[in-house]
């Protein structure tokens, strides 16, 4: 049997499976779907089985339709923006179909059907079956920003200290600016207070640089040129080894 056949087969024993699972859960509550929805996300392997999970999921018992803004907002809660370049093709296709506005977050109007709904969900399952499994890398987004947000009120009253003065475009910024913001491995985002004024990024563009390299090139190639271990110099430092083979560009 070649390796395609076997793929077909084994696909098709999952998607048989899925709806044994699925014929058990829509006779049971709510609550009891909800479960057996989380878990079998878990085991499915068919994409468009994972819609109608989806799907079954968040869909309104009155309407027997998913209502757009709760969706959403499952999306939200999880720490997905909806400027996220991962649903982003979801977006644009909701908005080229006139479904969608640029207020779609408050909207109290939008539901979409069965096929719509998988339809227009298309590429972005893999990140909103993770988001809604909560299998994020920080699973209890809500309580976390909920943490953050008051560490950041907390820390807001502190005035001491003054500006650097030794780099000119440091000693310009003004005092009271006062933001933080985050995003983890799983695309995760939250920003609060002056977030987006722009600022000068100084030795923070560093890291950023180093992981452009990175993925540019590889580890191998670009740690044959740049040291990565500190070698206690000047921040500023830019200087060859002692056999003249690697640059330390001091972070």
């Amino acid at each position: 049997m070649t390796g395609n056949m076997m793929s077909r087969v084994f696909s098709g024993a999952m998607c048989r499976n899925f709806y044994r699972v699925n014929t058990i859960a829509s006779s049971s509550s709510q609550n009891n779907l909800r479960l057996v929805v989380n878990r079998s996300l878990s085991t499915d392997m068919c994409g468009n089985h994972q819609q109608d999970l989806l799907f079954d999921l968040y869909k309104d018992e009155t309407t027997g339709k998913v209502y757009l803004p709760r969706f959403f907002k499952a999306l939200l809660e999880s720490g997905i923006r909806k400027d996220d370049p991962r649903i982003d093709k979801m977006i644009q296709s909701i908005k080229n179909a006139d479904l969608l506005d640029d207020f779609v977050w408050g909207s109290q109007h939008m539901y979409l059907e069965r096929e719509t709904f998988k339809r227009y969900i298309g590429s972005s399952i893999g990140i909103m079956t993770k988001a809604v499994k909560k299998q994020m890398v920080i699973p209890d987004w809500e309580k976390f920003v909920t943490d953050l947000g008051q560490l950041f009120e907390e820390c807001r009253s502190f005035q001491s200290g003054e500006l650097a003065t030794y780099i000119p475009q440091l000693s310009r910024v003004a005092p009271d600016s006062w933001a933080m913001s985050v995003c983890t491995i799983d695309g995760q985002r939250k920003s609060w207070g002056d977030a987006l004024k722009p600022f000068c990024l100084q030795s923070v563009s560093k890291p950023f640089t180093y992981a452009l390299v990175h993925d540019d090139i590889g580890p191998e190639e670009l740690h044959s040129h740049v040291g990565q271990e500190p070698s206690g110099r000047l921040f500023n430092d830019i200087c060859l080894d002692h056999e003249s083979e690697l640059f330390y560009l001091e972070f």
